[in-house]
């Protein structure tokens, strides 16, 4: 995708959550997101289209290392790697270091951009809807700390996994109605951002995130589905999640 191009997407985005940000309307303010979600989705789209027509050059794959602080950041590399499968094209790996987690996300320029963006949202109303689950949860206050931490962690995870399904059902829409070219670009970018984090890296496979109760996992993923995706301005600071 041309730079210029990109860049007016990038900043209608910003725009449109700047306003759902502001508005007290809670219409507006779900119209607004919705119109963002569709655009994140729809820069892949378009990048694929303009690289089939061959308008631009692939872009060059990158790796961003995003860290995750806070005594829910354990579940936060699998969280991102749900939200990853669900956009396409993108592979995920985690790490740990003391008290810090890590989300590698590896693709193509454009689309790491796009899932920073997701994420960042993301994650900040994985705990807004979790604080007033919780506050609402009868049980809570029959389970031990750990329990309680245990089910308050499945809600987050469960949160990132029921985001997913709205991303991938969004992106399966879009998707349908692109070119043969534009297709078989999406494919082939797939391919190349696997070859490439399989090439520079050791992969395993990654344990889920269990253990804290399907009632936090049901309400969690419900939660998630309902998720309005990037719900915090281009640009603004990760929170960590506490």
């Amino acid at each position: 995708m041309n730079s210029t191009r990109l860049q007016e997407m990038k900043t209608k985005i910003a725009g449109l959550l700047a306003k759902a940000e502001r508005t007290d309307n809670e219409h507006e303010r779900d119209a607004y997101n919705a119109k963002a979600e569709s655009l994140m989705l729809k820069m892949g789209i378009e990048a694929a289209e303009l690289e089939a027509g061959g308008v631009v050059n692939d872009e060059a794959i990158i790796e961003v290392k995003i860290p995750f602080t806070g005594i829910y950041a354990v579940t936060m590399p699998s969280f991102v790697a749900a939200v990853a499968r669900a956009m396409g094209g993108i592979e995920v790996l985690g790490s740990s270091s003391g008290k810090t987690r890590y989300a590698y996300v590896i693709g193509h320029k454009s689309d790491v951009e796009r899932m920073e963006m997701l994420i960042a949202s993301l994650q900040l109303q994985s705990l807004t809807a979790m604080k007033r689950w919780w506050k609402g949860n009868e049980e809570r206050t029959y389970l031990t700390a750990m329990q309680a931490y245990k089910a308050r962690r499945q809600f987050i995870f469960s949160f990132g996994i029921g985001a997913a399904d709205r991303i991938r059902s969004e992106r399966t829409e879009q998707e349908a109605e692109v070119s043969t070219g534009a297709a078989l670009v999406l494919v082939n970018k797939k391919e190349k951002v696997t070859s490439w984090m399989n090439q520079q890296h050791n992969v395993s496979k990654g344990r889920g995130m269990h253990g804290g109760g399907a009632g936090a996992g049901s309400a969690g993923r419900s939660a998630g589905r309902q998720a309005n995706v990037g719900t915090t301005a281009v640009g603004g600071g990760r929170a960590a999640l506490r």
